[in-house]
């Protein structure tokens, strides 16, 4: 990617270091495991860091150092870090935006119609805060449309009382099929 700061030149800051070694290590290693490998590839892969800053570890009963990072950032990001390098973490992250958009232009949609809620989308997106995340290596941009899309899902029904109490639990079934952003009642 054009603009892009060289591995041999970065210094990830924060605890980028524990989420760029976790993924490696998991594409490498196939685990999470901190070794002296782990050490080793990122200190040959970011020379200017001068070794891994804000790294992240906890220590198992049998005294294995492990990442103290989220593991499903790292397990979605490597496949990503094996087929681009660390160009892969960018183009995750932007696969993040671009989910998150497209669930807002579904419900935008459905409020304001077509070419109106193209226009918002492409605002929020664009103008926003979305964007300067792209190239940080960090799981809030993955969090970010989780949330969002469990914001947007809720349970339809159609309740017998009018204004409910605090007794009352509805005409919906909270354990079985869940509605997302449809119309149609769960029965």
């Amino acid at each position: 990617m054009k603009g892009k700061t060289p591995d041999s030149e970065w210094t990830p800051f924060s605890d980028q270091s524990s989420h760029l070694m976790a993924t490696m290590s998991l594409w490498h290693d196939l685990d999470l495991r901190y070794t002296l490998d782990d050490l080793e590839r990122f200190n040959v892969r970011f020379p200017a860091a001068d070794g891994p800053r804000g790294t992240f570890l906890k220590q198992s009963a049998n005294g294995e150092l492990h990442f103290a990072k989220p593991a499903l950032y790292a397990a979605l990001n490597a496949p990503f870090y094996g087929a681009f390098g660390t160009v892969g973490f960018t183009i995750f992250n932007l696969l993040a935006i671009a989910i998150m958009a497209a669930l807002t232009q579904h419900i935008v949609r459905r409020i304001f119609g077509g070419t109106q809620s193209h226009l918002m989308t492409a605002s929020l997106f664009l103008l926003g805060p979305f964007m300067a995340w792209t190239t940080v290596v960090h799981p809030d941009i993955l969090i970010a449309p989780c949330t969002f899309q469990a914001s947007t899902c809720y349970v339809n029904g159609d309740p017998e009382v009018h204004p409910q109490v605090e007794s009352y639990w509805g005409r919906v079934n909270p354990f079985g099929l869940r509605s997302c952003t449809q119309s149609n009642p769960v029965q």
